[in-house]
Formats: C-alpha cells, structure tokens, sequence
C-alpha cells in the first residue's frame, strides 16, 4: 500500500496510473516521457511513500 504525500489517498502498487507526456524532440521525432502516478490527483511518483499498517 502507497500514500500519497499530495492527497493523502491510501492505494494499492497494482493501481498506479501511467500518464505519457510529451519532452520535445529526438532527430525529429517526437520524444515523450511515461510516469507512474498516483490514481487520484496524477502526483509524481516520488511524490508517495509506502504506507504502514497500525
């Protein structure tokens, strides 16, 4: 289980989102970049910690 440190939303590993944003250019093609995020508010992946259970 993750925490979000944007959110604070609890979630599982296996419900990351995948957001592909585009970087600029590599020999005139299009360059992008694919990031894990979190499901709720699209936070950076290091922007959450793995959460403890209590």
């Amino acid at each position: 289980m993750y925490i979000c440190c944007e959110c604070e939303n609890i979630f599982p590993e296996e419900d990351l989102s995948y957001v592909s944003e585009n970087v600029g250019e590599c020999w005139g093609y299009p360059a992008y970049r694919r990031r894990r995020c979190c499901p709720f508010c699209e936070g950076e992946v290091e922007g959450y910690n793995e959460a403890e259970r209590g």
